[in-house]
């Protein structure tokens, strides 16, 4: 072989070599990257798991009602914002959205047959929500008049867009008004009957809605209250450490018997107390279970109910004359 074939053979061969060493380093280089990586999905991505919360995370009411359209979740159905009233047994199987509606319409009704409405009155809901509760109560009941007041402005803009058909049908019958329930925004004795449905676990004073329940009342009317309690005193500190709304104070757990105590001396009498949390929170928690929710601390309502932590009442009770 020739000395310029070796020489050629030579330069070949190194340049064969350093392409074998650039492929290495790119090698090590992309090997190092993936180490990291992996070692990185291993122990960082459990952590931001674990940061992150699968359900509602609620700082206020604000944030649930005006911000966030609650209506619209994934625990609702139809515009209806309550826990709704289940016929039992419930069957297995999936929940349809029909009948999720359902559960919700039942409660209002079982609310309107405690008011004992007979078509004459004058009604208002504090805490109405989207307001859907109202027209479904106008219609079966045939009502005067129904007004609905709700804390958030949002929730008021809503309720008259979604029932501006049923507004426009039943002009000076149902009215939305935006108001607090320790500041009903009425004239004493405008009211036969007063109703609340699923919102005085936000009531900021319950001390302060039966005065104003009171005020807004004729003599001899009637008030009816759906809402959840505590089961003694002790309920809203042991309930806070698994229900992410009662720790930030948004859902308040008083017992039965003090709201009793409270609308006794505000000016009522013939308080009924009944409970139907197993009407309410096992179908509640069938419908969370199928949802985008199942893993959520929602289901914790349904657990502190059977812990016998809380339950749901029906609480109605007169005005005295």
């Amino acid at each position: 072989m020739t000395n310029e074939n070796q020489l050629h053979t030579a330069t070949k061969h190194a340049g064969g070599m350093r392409s074998f060493k650039w492929y290495c380093k790119i090698f090590s280089i992309v090997f190092l990257y993936l180490s990291l990586a992996i070692v990185a999905s291993i122990y960082c991505l459990p952590a931001v798991k674990k940061q992150h919360f699968k359900g509602r995370i609620e700082r206020s009411l604000a944030q649930m009602y005006d911000k966030d359209d609650l209506g619209a979740s994934a625990l609702f159905a139809g515009n209806f914002i309550n826990l709704g009233f289940w016929d039992l047994p419930i069957h297995k199987g999936k929940i349809s959205i029909c009948e999720r509606i359902e559960s919700e319409r039942n409660l209002y009704r079982l609310v309107g047959k405690k008011l004992e409405l007979d078509g004459s009155e004058r009604v208002l809901d504090v805490g109405c929500g989207e307001g859907v509760g109202c027209a479904l109560m106008l219609q079966e009941f045939s009502l005067k008049e129904i007004h609905g007041i709700d804390l958030s402005l949002a929730q008021i803009s809503r309720a008259e867009r979604i029932n501006a058909v049923s507004m426009q049908k039943n002009r000076g019958r149902i009215f939305f008004k935006k108001g607090a329930a320790e500041n009903i925004p009425y004239e004493p004795c405008s009211f036969e009957k007063i109703f609340s449905i699923n919102a005085a676990q936000h009531f900021e004073s319950l001390e302060k809605f039966a005065k104003e329940a009171s005020r807004t009342l004729k003599p001899k009317g009637k008030v009816v209250i759906a809402a959840l309690f505590g089961t003694s005193e002790k309920s809203q500190q042991l309930l806070a450490k698994n229900i992410l709304t009662i720790k930030n104070g948004i859902d308040k757990t008083p017992t039965v018997c003090k709201f009793e105590e409270i609308l006794k001396r505000n000016g009522f009498c013939h308080v009924k107390i009944e409970s139907i949390g197993k009407n309410v929170w096992q179908g509640f928690d069938r419908w969370v279970a199928q949802g985008s929710l199942k893993d959520s601390w929602t289901r914790n309502w349904y657990k502190e109910y059977r812990n016998g932590l809380l339950d749901y009442y029906i609480v109605s009770a007169e005005k005295r004359e």
